[in-house]
C-alpha cells in the first residue's frame, strides 16, 4: 500500500468512516419493504411531577417490517408533556381561539 492510500485509510478512521477497503464481491444490504402504520394520540389527565402541572397525551405510533419471509412489528409508546406551570398555582387546562379579527393598513 502506498503513503498516500495509507493516509486515505488514515483519515476515513479518523472521520469514522468505513477505514479497511470493501471486500470484492460483498453485496450491499437490500432494502426491505416497511408499512407505516396510522399513529394515534390519546388524551390523557393532566399531571404533576417534581412541582409543576403538565398536559400529557400519548403517542402511539406502529411500522411493521418484512425480512426473510416474516413480518416484525415495532411499536413506539411515547408520553408527550407540556409544562403549565407551578402545580401550587392555577393554570389552563383548554383553550380555544373563538374569534380572530384582522386588520391591515
Amino acid at each position: 500500500m502506498s503513503d498516500k492510500q495509507k493516509k486515505a485509510v488514515k483519515k476515513k478512521a479518523v472521520e469514522g468512516r468505513e477505514a479497511e477497503p470493501k471486500a470484492a464481491g460483498k453485496e450491499p444490504a437490500k432494502r426491505k419493504p416497511v408499512k407505516k402504520k396510522k399513529g394515534k394520540i390519546e388524551n390523557m389527565d393532566s399531571g404533576e411531577d417534581e412541582g409543576f402541572a403538565y398536559a400529557q397525551k400519548r403517542y402511539t405510533h406502529t411500522i411493521a417490517v418484512d425480512f426473510n419471509g416474516k413480518t416484525y412489528e415495532v411499536t413506539a409508546d411515547v408520553l408527550l408533556r407540556r409544562k403549565l406551570g407551578p402545580a401550587d398555582e392555577p393554570y389552563i387546562v383548554n383553550s380555544s381561539l373563538s374569534f380572530l379579527r384582522y386588520q391591515s393598513g
